[in-house]
């Protein structure tokens, strides 16, 4: 397993020392994570897919991307365990459920935590994803979902909600969607936080 990532300058890199570092230390997981320069979070956030087709070709096997305010709580051995013939993994949340504690229908697939294969799919994949950022003036997050939603090409493993788990609006863990004791990845949403600062 080989988790990349990145961060701007600053707030972001603060995030990487507090979070993100510190527990694939502990786990001793492989990683990859670059600093980059400070820029405006639509622009640091589009990166995102560049950032991954670089290291995809770079590495050349499977990837697991983690956003820079990602704690590991558990080992992800899933990671480890998804077979070879997933292109991708990717969780669809749940929105009325995480933010109104009551399930709905209105799902959208999250970019925090993200498995790719290595392979031409993927690439091709990738591919398009930069491209509809490069088009569009949504978030990378909604842009990625628009280019899941139009192809067939990509076989996807659902990523359990355990390794995506968004901390609340009061910064603790949502015990309606998840036990304490099952979360593997947790998101401290961190933009969330400096966009109110």
């Amino acid at each position: 397993m080989l988790i990349i990532s990145y961060a701007t300058r600053g707030n972001y890199e603060k995030e990487l020392a507090t979070h993100l570092m510190p527990s694939l230390k502990k786990f001793n997981v492989l990683y990859d994570i670059d600093i980059i320069k400070e820029s405006n979070w639509h622009d640091a956030t589009h990166y995102k897919a560049t950032f991954i087709k670089q290291k995809l070709e770079q590495h050349k096997q499977p990837l697991v991307f983690l956003d820079v305010d990602a704690e590991l709580y558990k080992y992800p051995k899933l990671f480890d365990n998804i077979p070879s013939e997933y292109d991708m993994s990717v969780h669809y949340l749940d929105l009325d459920m995480q933010w109104r504690m009551k399930p709905g229908s209105k799902k959208t697939a999250l970019s925090g935590t993200l498995y790719f294969n290595y392979n031409d799919k993927v690439l091709k994949f990738v591919d398009e994803w930069i491209e509809e950022n490069k088009i569009s003036g949504i978030i990378e997050q909604k842009n990625m979902e628009r280019v899941l939603d139009r192809i067939d090409y990509m076989k996807i493993y659902p990523l359990p909600y355990s390794y995506i788990t968004i901390i609340t609006h009061k910064n603790e863990i949502p015990i309606h969607m998840i036990k304490k004791s099952d979360v593997v990845i947790i998101h401290h949403q961190v933009s969330r936080r400096l966009k109110r600062r």
